[in-house]
């Protein structure tokens, strides 16, 4: 009678040890279909990049882009940059590291002469490149686009920007591809605007060229060069034998975007 009890002792400790077991590969089985769900959740989100037109993003395999994938590109990219709290974030980052201690104009360290500072006291430039909000908004289409383009009227010493998708077409250097000469700029332009907010407009379309050039033509492939104005332009990211420029947040896109997926 005595050894009774003590082999059913050791079948009670038996049978909890074993059901310990149980639980903790249970919890390891549950872990491990939450792990292959999660990784599943990325991998369609990655496909799903592609499927939601940003195909142009993956496809890079040329030295140099089209301006189409550029416009495609920069579309996307600021879509998720005011969507996105990570490339959201990234560009406020980005442009306050640059800007936040403000910016002063001189030339070799002394002031600028009246006649500039009349130009860039202008309450337009100041809107469009020369207050310190103007060249945060700058920056971003630098990080959204990688091209920046900001037009000057020499008539009425007045700057403005031109968005990449109102450029339609371009020509180059003779003897260097990757400089601009002239690009080709549709818009359409408001001639009034009505008192039920409708307005008459009209598209119009216009050569402008690089500041650089001495010498403008007058037309080009039978459209007008409007020599009042110059374009000064910025291009990021663009290597030897490209010459549009790509967004800074390109590299994130991917990988915001199949993050953003997954917290779905």
């Amino acid at each position: 009678m005595s050894k009774i009890p003590a082999n059913l002792s050791g079948s009670r400790k038996n049978v909890a040890g074993y059901s310990q077991l149980v639980e903790e590969n249970n919890s390891l089985f549950k872990e491990n279909e939450r792990l292959a769900e999660n990784y599943a959740a990325i991998a369609r989100a990655s496909l799903e990049f592609d499927e939601v037109g940003w195909s142009p993003v993956n496809q890079l395999k040329t030295p140099g882009v089209s301006l189409e994938q550029v416009k495609t590109i920069s579309d996307n990219a600021r879509l998720q940059s005011n969507n996105n709290a990570l490339l959201k974030r990234g560009a406020a980052l980005r442009a306050s590291y640059i800007f936040g201690r403000g910016f002063k104009m001189s030339s070799a360290n002394t002031p600028l002469q009246p006649r500039y500072m009349s130009i860039i006291n202008d309450p337009i430039n100041q809107q469009v490149l020369f207050s310190e909000e103007a060249c945060k908004r700058n920056e971003k289409t630098l990080f959204t686009s990688g091209n920046f383009f900001a037009r000057y009227d020499k008539a009425q010493s007045r700057w403005g920007r031109i968005p990449i998708n109102e450029i339609v077409g371009w020509t180059v250097d003779k003897d260097d591809p990757e400089i601009l000469t002239y690009v080709l700029r549709e818009y359409t332009q408001v001639l009034s605007t009505n008192a039920d907010g409708t307005s008459k407009t009209q598209d119009v379309k216009g050569w402008y060229p690089l500041d650089y050039v001495k010498t403008p033509l007058s037309v080009i492939a039978g459209i007008r060069v409007d020599r009042n104005f110059v374009v000064v332009d910025h291009r990021e990211n663009n290597d030897t034998g490209s010459l549009w420029g790509l967004p800074d947040c390109l590299p994130a896109l991917p990988w915001a975007w199949a993050y953003s997926e997954y917290l779905k």
